[in-house]
């Protein structure tokens, strides 16, 4: 069993309710998950069915972890598609499989007849009641897979899968319209509706969000082609038997006026990003109004019409994206709550910093900050100066205890972000060497010995408990000696890896020397880019120079890759049309 699928294995039963079938979403807390688990174990103790509010659902990763938890949910999302999702994975469990299909004999019957509308079915079989006028496969995807008219069609979905998604909605519509609420028609609409919906934002081509695709399936890079190819399947959901939960499409603050609760958890949008143009396609694939999207590039309020957003992704656009903005509304959202126990996740690429949450919300209550190190799902091109980590922190109020001196709160968020930065850092093997004299017997910290990994680039598995067991002045400078030795980004990362690689050679370790370059590509792969074309080269050259003395020639056909992979980016000037 891998570290992640160990991880994971904690989250509450049954499996795969907390951890799969998920959209994957920008900032989706998926692999947060077990970490917030213990929390909202701690704060509802004692408690049966603790009331739980989650105001920004999303993707409904957080509210499926309360439910199957055992709380009683109230999720809230401003977006339709997350309420239709969401309708299905925290609304039904497996009662209503059984009211609805007979069981889950029944279901899987069921997705099959639909799953064989699909054009790459072995036996394809359309019903009159999914026969209609294209309109996905008209006007979001080419005619021909193989062979698409770049410009002249806009490259969302395969033909295939473009097809799939017009005879699943199209037959819906006529089989299941206007379903009293509750009915087994009901439940097989959102089953049905909630599959599709996720089978379109898993095999899109695009790098995570709906305002562009890639130009040729896959992009220059041709990344992920195995999802954006792969057949759509309509699956049966994951489905715990716990309390249904009470979805709302409200402005979160709307919602927040006339709910309570034991624990509210916020987790709103942290930067510019609208997640109604965002994820735009969804909502066109859910409201179903047949509206022509002629390829247009004019742009209009900012955005391309090449990506066929309709004016309607205007109507979710918050308040909590915009800049200066956002501090209000995030203090307008907490006046309106009330609950006994706010969560409250903070990123540190937002748009509030760590000192602005702890002036919002050391008031209300007694505040604790809980730092988290986690690898969020990030679409699109990624900086090169850039960690795959993010620095997200828990902030979690108790609103019936007296609040702490805010300076406390300032200290605890100061000293987890030096320890978080020193646990997330790659490190200079000869800047730790000198800085902590290891072999000599002098060095102020003896346990920098075990905190490092074997090659001294890395923190090593006990790195963690070294920390939390210092005295917190020590710490103190322990972090900052352990700062002067951490490579600031990815050219500082090759750096070292390039010297390391030499001096390998040099020795006649041939093997090191390949182990260690072997990491490069990864690296280098992302100074891919015009802007570090410069650093690109530098690298490019460096480290074939090394694979041929060490004779790598895995390293000298991925390098060989990357040219190309470069030179087309070059060419097209950039991946996405």
């Amino acid at each position: 069993m891998s570290l992640r699928q160990q991880t994971l294995s904690v989250l509450p039963e049954p499996a795969g309710y907390c951890s799969s079938q998920l959209i994957p979403y920008l900032g989706n807390k998926r692999a947060l998950l077990p970490r917030l688990m213990p929390v909202f174990e701690r704060l509802s103790e004692g408690l049966t069915a603790p009331r739980f509010l989650d105001c920004f659902a999303g993707s409904g990763a957080v509210s499926r972890l309360a439910r199957a938890m055992g709380m009683n949910v109230a999720a809230n999302d401003w977006e339709p598609y997350s309420e239709a999702v969401n309708s299905c994975w925290l609304c039904l469990g497996p009662t209503d499989i059984e009211r609805a299909f007979g069981g889950t004999k029944g279901l899987t019957s069921v997705l099959a007849d639909w799953n064989a509308m699909h054009p790459a079915a072995d036996y394809p079989l359309v019903p009159a009641s999914a026969r209609g006028e294209p309109y996905i496969a008209r006007w979001y995807a080419p005619a021909d897979t193989a062979n698409p008219r770049l410009g002249e069609e806009r490259l969302f979905y395969t033909a295939e899968n473009a097809a799939f998604i017009d005879r699943v909605r199209t037959r819906l519509e006529n089989e299941y319209p206007n379903p009293q609420p509750g009915s087994a028609d009901d439940i097989r609409r959102k089953i049905l509706l909630g599959g599709i919906l996720l089978e379109a934002s898993v095999h899109a081509n695009t790098s995570g969000v709906f305002k562009a695709y890639h130009r040729g399936f896959g992009g220059n890079g041709q990344d992920a082609l195995t999802r954006i190819l792969g057949r759509m399947e309509l699956e049966a959901p994951i489905l715990p038997e716990a309390i249904p939960a009470r979805l709302f499409k409200e402005d979160a603050r709307v919602f927040m006026t006339h709910e309570s609760a034991d624990i509210a958890y916020f987790d709103p949008p942290y930067n510019q990003h609208q997640y109604g143009s965002n994820y735009h396609l969804l909502n066109t694939i859910l409201r179903w109004d047949g509206r022509p999207m002629l390829l247009d590039p004019v742009l209009e309020d900012g955005l391309s019409k090449k990506a066929g957003i309709p004016v309607e992704w205007k109507q979710t656009r918050s308040q909590f994206c915009v800049k200066r903005e956002a501090r209000q509304s995030i203090a307008a959202l907490l006046d309106a709550c009330d609950a006994a126990k706010l969560v409250f996740s903070w990123n540190a690429d937002g748009h509030l910093s760590g000192e602005d949450m702890v002036e919002l919300l050391s008031p209300r209550g007694q505040l604790d900050i809980v730092a988290l190190d986690y690898v969020s799902y990030r679409g699109g091109r990624q900086s090169a100066s850039r960690s795959a980590r993010s620095r997200e922190y828990l902030f979690v109020v108790d609103t019936r205890a007296a609040s702490r001196d805010s300076g406390l709160a300032r200290l605890s968020l100061s000293e987890l972000a030096g320890r978080d930065e020193a646990l997330r850092s790659s490190y200079d093997p000869l800047k730790v060497t000198a800085a902590f004299c290891l072999g000599s017997g002098l060095d102020e910290f003896p346990e920098s010995g075990v905190f490092f990994a074997k090659d001294l680039r890395k923190p090593g598995d006990a790195a963690t408990d070294i920390l939390t067991a210092m005295e917190p002045r020590r710490r103190g400078r322990f972090i900052e000696a352990l700062s002067a030795c951490a490579c600031c980004d990815i050219v500082d990362e090759l750096t070292v890896l390039e010297s390391l690689a030499v001096s390998f050679v040099s020795k006649g370790d041939l093997a090191g020397a390949r182990r260690i370059s072997g990491e490069a590509p990864r690296l280098i792969r992302k100074l891919a880019h015009d802007k570090y074309a410069k650093e690109f080269d530098r690298f490019i050259v460096t480290f074939n120079a090394i694979g041929a003395a060490c004779n790598s020639v895995g390293l000298s056909a991925k390098l060989k890759n990357l040219e190309q992979l470069m030179q087309l980016r070059s060419n097209e000037k950039g991946t996405l049309s």
